[in-house]
């Protein structure tokens, strides 16, 4: 008790050094909305090169210490500029996970290259201070940074209330933080806002870890410095509810103390983790509600969803590339299989590095589960990993087969699990990421040494001669590594049929509406525990994997580091997929692993650090994404190579079939929901009076007009939005009603053009005169001439079209249509115009025309006696609607018809001639 007074105050200065930390944290929440996971590591840059300026170079202490914080400040502008401002519009749970790949980038710094530091100096002349002076308060000496704590943090935190208080600046840092949208309206620059909190963050950030850095023996050299300064800040910002900085000013020296006091009663190592991960959890049941009020809509969201196209008609006919996807997990499955066959792979160290990657894609796959599909991110499962082992090697001690294994690890890594993350998972927001990134530390500081968890305060496990029942020991390196195989397939298999299952869909439904979600009956946080507690068991199970690896192993391979790798590597292949942890575990650890002298703790880094900033910024799907744009060209380029598909008539189908046929002019509705079949052989009339869409449904079939809805199909073929330059490769040709034809070319070369489709000469062979085209030309003639002389044309062969009657450019605009052969024509009133002698004979050439090329007809006609005598089906429209269909004597008799175009006379219904005007 004597020494009660000194704890407490050795309390209350680590606090205020937390203190710094914390409002740090809640500045950026503030401006962002986000928690910035690489605050602690800014402050490591400061510290590491104020060791370099001073202790190795000589410096003065006050010369090196603004050079320091200033690169703190400086290193915070440019992330914020290269990192978040290109994000700034994305989710807030991915400027989370950016600000990761930014903290695991600063660590490699702080590790290799200019701003390492010489450990070796550090440990011979110590920590540089201010002033060498220290005070003494019962048992606890003080160190003069500590001292220099007590005097300029209380001034940091009274400049800062007068900053936000009185300044223009601080108070448009606080409208932007409390409504941005408001702020941007009152001319505030909010991205300019980011950019300044940024640089507060780095300078206090910095200087915390200045002031903190000789309290703490040998930081440095080992890198763990930023995690553990991010958590005290982390817990110390939560207190405060993300928002509040005077209290959380005041927590962060009720959080030092507190943490002083556990550790001068409880020595033992990872008792001050273990009590901040108490303060976090603590924090989170007390203020989640608060906490949650801050979160929008959509700011846990990371995974980026698109559905996969249909595959075109064409493509979809081959096997090929129906069974893509098959055939890419074939593939990945027979390169899974030939591994430990390939040259340099067949070593005992090579096949327990495939091992190990094996083991991190199924972390990847609980993270796919956990954060991808459930919206919550995790960082904490390489300690989870770490359960599974440990549980695995206290199974293994009771002499049981390894299905027995793999199941007690499983269950205990999702109890874990489910008890770490049970009072982030109440409340909606990113609070899990805080409480799994505390466990981390705790895990390996203080969890992983108890004695009912391994053999000692060293960590010691081992996970030796494990048995599989029928099958004997599993001990060789590729025995291993086909447990290991297999069991991935295992996992991919269960997740594959849970993301199918309503299990799968109610998890994408709490993660993207949880309101919605539970109006359908959904519990949200039961969704969310079960998939904490899955995601914790496939964690435990890949944990088992690493354990047969490793054989045995301490506490000090579960840094918290790795945890924050390996939610990289799944976001790197593609988070959401079941592929993508797969490919992103090779991504990230092919090289450390299976490179010689590669695998270190800053390789590592830089794999998977750098890869997730350049997925987040630049492939914001992942490794994945690139190989479905690949597959789409893949698929484009094979399309383009298939022969193409003749279009022409289908076998056994109708000449002509409208459904549903559509089409309006401004408000005026010219044609409703119009239905007709021409069938082989027929002869189809339309009749109407004026306006009701005899010439628009022609013009809509022959593709001179689209319909706004409905479908057109020429033998069996839709045609619906095709140009009318397509028809006649379907054999269709037609009429127009003011057979205007070409007035500069002659009725022979009228003719000509019909016939050119067929047979048409190239622009370099008529140039030249070439024999072939000579001799298509005389053919084509030929042909023109014997049909002009079907129509009687052919002393008028050599006239301009110009210069012919009504009546025989009408007889041309037919000898047109008969050149080509058609099997169906569209005929738009070809008697209008022609004298009485000669419509009477235009009955028996379309039966001759019909009868020798065995076309059907569909004939737009007011010269009802014609129809009558002519058609085999009649269809009667009125308003654009179809009121009646049948052959002549039923649509004759109908009353509609009656009513509407043919009246009660029959003497005039039954004259030739007599004809309405043309619509």
């Amino acid at each position: 008790m004597g020494n009660a007074p000194a704890v407490f105050l050795l309390g209350v200065v680590t606090g205020l050094q937390y203190a710094l930390l914390g409002v740090g944290i809640v500045l950026v929440y503030k401006a962002g909305r986000f928690v910035n996971f690489a605050h602690g590591q800014l402050g490591v840059i400061a510290a590491s090169l104020l060791a370099i300026l001073s202790a190795q170079h000589g410096w003065p202490y006050w010369l090196a210490l603004p050079v320091a914080l200033a690169t703190g400040g400086l290193v915070g502008a440019l992330v914020e500029r290269l990192v978040v401002q290109r994000l700034f519009n994305a989710s807030r749970l991915v400027l989370l996970v950016a600000t990761i790949g930014v903290a695991q980038i600063l660590f490699v710094i702080t590790l290799k290259g200019p701003l390492l530091v010489n450990a070796t100096t550090i440990a011979r002349k110590g920590y540089p201070v201010p002033f060498h002076l220290s005070w003494h308060v019962g048992a606890i000496i003080l160190n003069s940074s500590q001292i220099v704590t007590m005097v300029v943090a209380p001034l940091i935190a009274v400049g800062l209330y007068l900053f936000f208080a009185r300044t223009s600046i601080g108070k448009a840092i606080r409208a932007a933080s409390s409504n941005p949208e408001a702020a941007r309206l009152a001319g505030i620059s909010v991205r300019q806002v980011s950019l300044i909190v940024w640089v507060v963050a780095g300078l206090l950030s910095g200087l915390t870890a200045v002031l903190h850095a000789p309290s703490v023996q040998g930081v440095l050299d080992v890198g763990n410095l930023g995690p553990s300064l991010l958590l005290r800040g982390l817990a110390t910002a939560l207190i405060g509810g993300m928002t509040d900085l005077p209290t959380a000013f005041v927590a962060g020296i009720g959080i030092g103390v507190a943490e002083q006091s556990a550790i001068w009663n409880f020595p033992r190592g990872g008792t001050a983790d273990l009590t901040v991960l108490a303060i976090v959890l603590a924090a989170i049941l007390v203020r989640g509600r608060k906490l949650a009020a801050t979160s929008r809509r959509g700011d846990d969201q990371l995974v980026i969803e698109h559905s996969r196209p249909p595959l075109t008609e064409r493509l979809g006919s081959l096997h090929l590339t129906r069974n893509m996807g098959r055939y890419g997990w074939g593939f990945l499955a027979l390169a899974g299989l030939a591994l430990p066959h390939f040259p340099g792979l067949g070593s005992q160290q090579r096949a327990d590095a495939l091992v190990f990657i094996l083991s991190y894609a199924i972390v990847g796959l609980s993270l796919t589960l956990l954060t991808g599909w459930a919206g919550q991110a995790s960082l904490g499962h390489f300690a989870l990993l770490g359960v599974g082992a440990y549980a695995a090697a206290r199974a293994n001690a009771h002499h049981v087969g390894l299905p027995i294994i793999f199941i007690v690890a499983a269950a205990a890594t999702a109890l874990v699990a489910v008890l770490i993350g049970l009072p982030a998972l109440r409340f909606r927001g990113l609070f899990l990421a805080a409480s799994t990134l505390a466990f981390a530390l705790v895990a390996q500081s203080w969890l992983f040494r108890q004695t009912w968890v391994s053999e000692g305060a060293t960590g010691n496990a081992r996970l030796q001669h494990a048995r599989f029942p029928g099958i004997g020991t599993i001990e060789t390196p590729r025995a291993i590594y086909y447990v290991a195989l297999i069991t991935l397939v295992f996992v991919v298999a269960a997740l594959r049929s849970l993301r199918t299952s309503g299990v799968g869909r109610a998890l994408i439904a709490v993660r993207d509406n949880e309101r919605t979600a539970a109006a359908h009956g959904i519990t949200p946080s039961s969704a969310k525990v079960m998939a904490l507690a899955l995601s914790g068991a496939i964690a435990g199970i890949a944990g088992t994997v690493w354990a047969l690896a490793q054989a045995s192993w301490s506490y000090q391979p579960f840094e918290s580091g790795m945890s924050l790798t390996m939610m990289s590597l799944a976001i790197v292949g593609g988070l959401g997929t079941l592929e993508g942890p797969i490919l992103g575990a090779f991504a990230v650890f092919a090289w450390p692993y299976l490179v010689t002298n590669a695998n270190t703790l800053i390789n590592r880094s830089i794999a998977s650090g750098a890869l997730l900033l350049v997925i987040l910024l630049f492939i914001p799907g992942g490794i994945v994404s690139v190989i479905e744009r690949a597959r789409r060209r893949l698929l484009a380029w094979i399309e383009r190579g298939l022969p193409e598909r003749p279009f022409g008539p289908l076998p056994g189908a109708l000449p002509l079939v409208t459904r549903g046929v559509s089409i309006s002019f401004g408000g005026l509705q010219a044609l409703q929901d119009v239905t007709i079949e021409v069938r082989p052989g027929e002869i189809v009339g339309l009749i109407g009076g004026n306006g009701a869409g005899k010439t628009t449904l022609i013009n809509c079939i022959s593709g001179h007009l689209r319909p706004t809805s409905g479908v057109i199909e020429v033998a069996g073929q839709e045609v619906t939005f095709l140009p009318p330059e397509y028809r006649p490769h379907l054999s269709l040709a037609r009429s127009f009603q003011d057979a205007h034809l070409y007035p500069g070319l002659t009725v022979l070369e009228t003719v000509l053009v019909a016939l050119d489709r067929a047979d048409r000469s190239g622009a370099a062979g008529a140039v030249v005169g070439a024999p072939w085209v000579r001799l298509s030309e005389r053919r084509k003639r030929a042909a023109a001439a014997a049909v002009l002389a079907r129509v009687g044309l052919s002393d008028r062969s050599d006239a301009l079209t110009s210069e012919l009657s009504t009546g025989m450019r009408r007889l041309c605009d037919l000898a047109t249509v008969i050149a080509t052969n058609p099997k169906l024509v569209l005929l738009d009133e070809p008697t209008a115009g022609i004298a009485q002698r000669e419509v009477e004979q235009f009955a028996p050439l379309l039966r001759s025309l019909r009868d020798e090329i065995g076309c059907s007809i569909l004939i737009v006609e007011h010269d009802m006696p014609l129809l009558m005598s002519l058609c085999d089906r009649i269809y009667a429209l009125e308003s654009g609607a179809v009121i009646a269909e049948g052959t002549p004597e039923e649509v004759r008799a109908d009353p509609r018809v009656i009513a509407s175009y043919l009246g009660t006379d029959t003497a005039a219904i039954e004259r030739s001639g007599a004809r309405a005007a043309t619509d």
